[in-house]
């Protein structure tokens, strides 16, 4: 009789101490987290659309003996959308920062449109296909609340140096690029040993250009989409 309850006790201190192991052991069964899509720092490239900018319209006159001015026809110069290809390259500062440097090439079209010809002239486009080349530097902040799912968002800000060349690149101008927005990387790989992360990573911003081709020497808004691929280490 003894035996039988000294088993007893036995079996419902084991079936205690099961018990107490069970939330334990459901949380070592439990995935690790994955490693961060953006460690130390990271290389990426890929194509980049860019749209296109509107310099106004302006009046081509003639001057009168008088000293007035006659119009003759009026010019609308614009610059095209275009698509292009950018390379990257990364490094991670603090936990939420990150420090970047790009460059990029496209070939958008500068066109200028006659209209309105005093003397009843068809209208006539006259296109010169430049070449742009960028240069920037831009500051990342990103954070793992903003995660959904395995996309890590981000928002960029920075600027840069904008090179424009055309009439078959014997006239080069300069200005400046400055550009905001964010984007999202989604990681393919992600683990602790190098390469430690691999995926793609889409870019939207909001890019001023001033000067450069610009006619009118202004500044100009023009939206920017992107398509990378990256790789970080």
């Amino acid at each position: 009789m003894r035996r039988n309850n000294l088993a007893k006790r036995i079996a419902v201190v084991v079936l205690a101490f099961c018990a107490a192991l069970a939330p334990a052991r459901r949380a070592w069964a439990q995935p690790r987290p994955a490693p961060d899509p953006a460690p130390g720092f990271e290389i990426s490239g890929g194509i980049e659309w860019m749209g296109g900018a509107s310099f106004g319209t302006v009046n081509a006159n003639e001057v009168v003996a008088s000293g007035g001015a006659f119009p003759l026809f009026k010019v609308t110069n614009e610059l095209g959308g275009t698509l292009g290809v950018n390379a990257r390259i990364g490094k991670r500062v603090w936990r939420t920062f990150e420090l970047e440097g790009s460059g990029s090439y496209s070939r958008p079209e500068l066109r200028s449109t006659t209209t309105g010809d005093v003397e009843s002239a068809p209208d006539l486009t006259a296109t010169d296909r430049l070449r742009q080349i960028t240069v920037e530097g831009a500051v990342l902040f990103t954070t793992p609340r903003w995660r959904i799912g395995r996309a890590a968002p981000f928002l960029s800000a920075g600027g840069g140096y904008l090179r424009q060349l055309h009439e078959g690149d014997t006239f080069a101008q300069d200005g400046r690029i400055y550009a905001v927005g964010g984007g999202a990387r989604l990681p393919f790989l992600s683990r602790t040993r190098r390469p430690r992360s691999l995926g793609l990573r889409v870019d939207a911003r909001a890019v001023v250009r001033t000067r450069g081709a610009a006619p009118d020497g202004a500044s100009h808004l023009s939206p920017a989409v992107s398509l990378s691929g990256y790789v970080g280490f």
